[in-house]
Formats: C-alpha cells, sequence, structure tokens
C-alpha cells in the first residue's frame, strides 16, 4: 500500500478501530474515501494555472464525489 494512502487510512482509525457492526466499517470508508477525494482536490487546486481556475476544479472534483 501507499505510505500516503496508509497514512489517510490511519488518520481515519484504520489501526486504531475495530469495526462491529457493518455500519461502523462504512463509516471507515465514508471518511477515508472522503480524505482521499479532499487531498487529491487539494493537489488539483495547487497546480492549476490560476486562482479561478483552481477553484472550479477543486469544486468539481469534490462536487463529483459527494463531498463537501
Amino acid at each position: 500500500m501507499n505510505e500516503r494512502i496508509r497514512q489517510l487510512a490511519e488518520q481515519v482509525g484504520y489501526k486504531s478501530t475495530r469495526w462491529n457492526t457493518t455500519e461502523q466499517f462504512e463509516q471507515f470508508l465514508d471518511e477515508f474515501a472522503r480524505s482521499i477525494v479532499g487531498e487529491c482536490a487539494d493537489i488539483a487546486h495547487y497546480l492549476a494555472p490560476t486562482d479561478e481556475s483552481a477553484e472550479e476544479i477543486r469544486n468539481g472534483i469534490k462536487q463529483h464525489f459527494g463531498v463537501k
């Protein structure tokens, strides 16, 4: 597993959490996915050529995945 992916998983409880229910596991997956999408949006924002296009790209990625 990529080290950054591992770090994001650990930040949302991968190693410290034991899932006793499907709902708990689904909550972890939701938070993990949100952290990945958020980081991708931030990187896209950073790499965009202008501030205006950067914000459009960041918002577009988040909107596509349903992340606020």
